[in-house]
């Protein structure tokens, strides 16, 4: 399902059609509540990762914690508050939610087909050396 998104075909520029791509939102106040769960999660910069159209059942949100903030509490609260049932038509069980810290960086993953694939490659990139 995500290969497909991922994989999909540039439209044309009139055409105006991006319904089958992933779509990177900056996320703020306005918007923390829907793709983390809560407005009481404190970070210093987030993003999020979704698919254009619903109801493609797949989130992965990357949150930078702020200098000198409890990374282990941070992802404590983003997986105590993310909320898999999120999408007006489909939601996702509780097992298909990944939670993971690296550095000052926590990911949230809700994907049902390729959320352990994402969490592996999270974790290869945050054990990769950094190449200048």
């Amino acid at each position: 399902q995500l290969t497909e998104l991922i994989e999909a075909p540039v439209p044309e520029p009139d055409s105006m059609d991006f319904s089958t791509y992933l779509v990177t939102t900056e996320i703020d106040a306005d918007n923390c509540e829907y793709f983390l769960g809560s407005t009481e999660i404190e970070f210093e910069r987030a993003i999020a990762s979704e698919a254009n159209i619903n109801p493609t059942t797949y989130s992965l949100c990357l949150i930078q914690a702020k200098e000198e903030q409890d990374v282990d509490a941070l992802a404590s609260a983003v997986r105590k508050n993310a909320n898999p049932m999120k999408w007006i038509c489909t939601g996702l069980p509780d097992d298909a939610v990944y939670v993971d810290k690296a550095g000052d960086i926590v990911i949230l993953i809700m994907s049902a087909t390729d959320g352990e694939a994402l969490l592996e490659a999270f974790r290869s990139l945050a054990e990769s050396p950094n190449e200048t």
